[in-house]
């Protein structure tokens, strides 16, 4: 579910697949249900807003999952991109929010792309990306995927890129 930063009124709901072998039967991997500009918002944003103001962070995701497994851990200053690329409006909201950015994206995503991505926040704030240094996750794997534990270390090994 997907919510207006501003009013946290629903504006989409989407999901996925359970199913392993989606691509062979041709089937969408994400669905939703009532479509949105998932580029114009931040998932997540509304219900962490005021925790990311008083972290000074905000952490970036891929997944909506994955605000909500980082929620389940006691992890509250998460937003999801709903994709692997920042829109225009995205990063307009980033810059508003005036904080350090921790992008945590899957571990199929290269840090290059990263790299190249977080330039445009160049000069603007500190930026960090999670890698896993330690090979505790799989090729696709959020940081969130395998536990607390598992996102402490990680989260602990986070690299300066900016």
């Amino acid at each position: 579910v997907s919510q207006s930063r501003y009013t946290g009124v629903i504006v989409g709901v989407k999901w996925s697949t359970l199913r392993s072998d989606y691509k062979e039967l041709r089937i969408p991997k994400y669905m939703s249900y009532y479509p949105y500009e998932g580029r114009m918002i931040w998932n997540g944003l509304y219900q962490n807003y005021w925790n990311i103001a008083e972290k000074d962070e905000v952490i970036i995701v891929e997944s909506e999952k994955a605000v909500m497994q980082a929620d389940s851990m006691g992890v509250d200053n998460v937003v999801a991109l709903s994709k692997k690329k920042i829109s225009h409006e995205q990063f307009i909201k980033l810059l508003q929010l005036n904080v350090n950015l921790v992008f945590a994206l899957d571990n199929d995503v290269d840090i290059e792309y990263i790299k190249e991505m977080a330039s445009e926040f160049k000069c603007l704030t500190h930026i960090y990306v999670i890698t896993d240094c330690f090979g505790l996750t799989g090729e696709k794997s959020s940081p969130f995927d395998h536990g607390k534990e598992v996102w402490e270390a990680l989260y602990e090994c986070r690299e300066k890129i900016m």
